[in-house]
This record gives C-alpha cells, structure tokens and sequence, in this order.
C-alpha cells in the first residue's frame, strides 16, 4: 500500500474567550490544514516515472488538501512554468460559462485545463502521476496557495484520505492508496 504522510501547517487561528478565568482569557485555537507536495510531470515522462534526483524546485510545489474544492486550483505562478515550453504540458479545455470562481471572498478569474501531476510526501514516498483537470487561476495581487481538490485521482480511485490520533502536537493525515 503506498502510503503518504501529510505535513499539518497552521494556516491561521481562531480567538475564543475562555470565561473560566478572571478575567476571560483569549484562546487561540490553530486551524492546521493538510499539505501535500505536487509535482508537474513532462508528459514525455510519464511513462516509467519516477521522482528524479534533482527535482526541480520550478515544477515542484505544495497544496492544501482541500475537500471542500472540486477541482485542484493551480496559481499563475505555478502554471506558467510549464505554459510557456515549445509544447505546451498544459491541454487547454474548453468552457461553456467564463464565470469567475470565489476563493478567500475574492473573485478570480481562470482557464480549465489538464496537466499532468504526481503526488509525493517529505519523506521521498511518492504516487505515480495522473492526468488531473486544473483552473489555472489568473494572476492576483495577493498571493493564493495550490488546492488539490476532491476530484483529482489523488483523492478518487479508492484512495483513502485518513486522519489518524496519535501523541503527536500536530494532527497526522495520510494519503493511502491500497492498489500499489
């Protein structure tokens, strides 16, 4: 079973007031969110792959694992590694509707394509890649993270998103995939 272990970040907290003291005391409770390390595979390579040696800080990135997203969002700065290449990784799709998407209460606007990705943890473990469909997200003046979203293979295929308690500060996720 290969088996990825996700990196738990605190993205943000939220402030509670705790009225069991005098005065309330103000509690920070983290919101951790799970990242996993993606990597935007030549399509010339896929097959065979394996992670190379030097993997390239361009084609390298992370994502917050977010099932709450359909689709994985990939930033401008992400996907333009790869768009400008003789031919290009990315296959356009086409839209019907060009209505822009909401994230973070901001409206950007973005291109639907494929591009090719396979998924890997810190450790060196790593799952073969697959043809995932993608918004290529426009540019924006604030910075936006990766989301690999809930219909990517990564997260479909019998493929197991698993939290598990253990005694460590940080909540552990894993990504399983029985098949391999």
């Amino acid at each position: 079973m290969a088996r990825l272990l996700l990196e738990a970040r605190v993205d943000f907290s939220v402030p509670y007031v705790y009225r069991g003291t005098t005065p309330p005391t103000t509690v920070h409770v983290p919101c951790y969110h799970p990242y996993i390390r993606l990597y935007l595979v030549p399509p010339a390579e896929v097959v065979g792959w394996q992670p190379p040696q030097d993997l390239g800080h361009a084609r390298l990135f992370d994502a917050i694992v977010d099932t709450g997203a359909s689709l994985t969002n990939l930033p401008h700065d992400v996907w333009t590694v790869i768009d400008g290449t003789s031919t290009s990784e990315i296959r356009w799709l086409e839209r019907t509707e060009s209505d822009p998407i909401h994230i973070g209460g901001q409206r950007h606007n973005f291109r639907l394509g494929r591009v090719l990705l396979a998924a890997m943890d810190w450790q060196g473990r790593w799952m073969p890649p697959a043809w995932t469909t993608v918004r290529c997200l426009d540019p924006t003046d604030e910075p936006i993270p990766a989301l690999l979203g809930l219909l990517s293979p990564f997260l479909t295929e019998r493929r197991q998103l698993r939290h598990v308690d253990d005694d460590r500060t940080r909540p552990v996720w894993w990504l399983e995939d029985p098949r391999w």
